[in-house]
């Protein structure tokens, strides 16, 4: 235990005001810490999503075929166009396995119209499935997606 009162380099310290000083440098460090974390973790969720706008945007385009070829699934039999829907499909899985662990900012990426795009991708490809079985087996290997779907739209 420290004396009643006691001296450093001639200044007189006295033990609680000593106490109440490290307590709050100790509480105001863990504070701060828990403040950068979450900060960080914002900033993170917000590349995450830049990145998913980024990769949705260059593949634009193509989103258009694919939804074309659900409209029409008889041209699925092709395998380069079952393999078009397919790597988007599975594109939709990654991301949605992504945003359901709220690693990406879900609300940019719904300004931005993504999980519509994906709703609309996945509601297509459940029209399309009965009518050919790589397309039944794809849409019920996408988990993710329809969780996230769902998700989304409760």
């Amino acid at each position: 235990m420290l004396p009643l009162g006691f001296q450093i380099a001639g200044l007189q310290i006295d033990p609680h005001m000593l106490w109440d000083g490290l307590a709050g440098a100790v509480g105001g460090g863990v504070i701060s810490s828990i403040i950068t974390v979450i900060s960080e973790r914002r900033s993170k969720r917000v590349e995450v999503a830049l990145e998913i706008i980024e990769q949705f945007m260059s593949q634009y385009g193509e989103l258009a075929v694919v939804l074309g070829l659900l409209d029409a699934p008889q041209l699925l039999q092709d395998p380069l166009s079952m393999n078009k829907v397919r790597k988007f499909g599975d594109w939709c899985e990654i991301v949605s396995a992504v945003c359901l662990e709220r690693a990406a900012n879900r609300a940019l990426l719904k300004r931005i119209g993504v999980p519509a795009a994906m709703k609309d991708f996945l509601r297509r490809a459940q029209k399309a499935a009965p009518q050919t079985p790589k397309m039944d087996y794809a849409v019920k290997s996408w988990t993710n997606l329809q969780e996230y779907v769902q998700k989304e739209t409760v």
